[in-house]
């Protein structure tokens, strides 16, 4: 039924098309996967040397919102710095009011910090609404133990995701123009011989037996 509508470069091109399509949805999937997990690990590694650093400036008499601040513009991208009482609730947040966030008893690197020392998790924010990298850890405030916590947005590695993205898309369209032209040439090559074939049955059929195919 295709054959009906479509010549056969054209029916070439059209799978090429398809298969390729399919390779790069498969791709995509793929790879962003893997950048993922290379980002979440890597992020993890910087924020567990920024909570030492964070650490270490309150101990030298630093806010922690100072010291935030100081660490993220290093770093070149914004940090959420959050301290958290060890029942869980909530002592400072340099992103959302305090009075209004719920207690973080139950974060697992917040579990994980309390029962470890060191607590890493990758969740959804119900504070800020977005995907994060945590990393907590458990620290003395005041003379009373508390949990020091470092955050930073999963928007970052989406960014390296659609710049890999539109790279493999501009190979994608670079293929389908050389594809388009080489369908093309198929095309008058398989005419031009379809073309000779024609005229030579014709010759036949009108008993012209001298006839070449050529």
């Amino acid at each position: 039924m295709l054959k009906r509508y479509f010549k056969l470069p054209q029916i070439f091109y059209i799978n090429f098309l398809l298969l390729f399509s399919g390779t790069l949805l498969i791709a995509s999937f793929i790879v962003y996967y893997s950048i993922q997990e290379i980002e979440v690990k890597q992020f993890t590694n910087q924020l567990r040397s920024e909570i030492a650093y964070v650490r270490a400036r309150l101990d030298e008499g630093k806010s922690l919102d100072v010291a935030g601040n100081e660490m993220s513009e290093i770093m070149g991208r914004h940090l959420r710095v959050t301290l958290i009482s060890m029942d869980g609730t909530v002592i400072f947040d340099n992103e959302a009011d305090v009075s209004s966030m719920e207690n973080h008893s139950n974060r697992p690197e917040v579990m994980s910090a309390k029962r470890d020392g060191f607590g890493t998790a990758v969740r959804y924010s119900k504070t800020v609404k977005n995907d994060r990298i945590y990393v907590a850890k458990s620290i003395e405030w005041n003379g009373k133990p508390a949990i020091l916590r470092l955050s930073v947005s999963l928007e970052t590695i989406m960014q390296d995701f659609r710049m890999l993205w539109l790279r493999m898309a501009s190979v994608f369209l670079a293929a389908l123009v050389i594809g388009y032209f080489i369908s093309r040439a198929l095309q008058r090559g398989i005419d031009e011989e379809l073309g000779k074939l024609t005229d030579y049955l014709k010759a036949i059929a009108d008993k012209n037996y001298n006839a070449n195919f050529s």
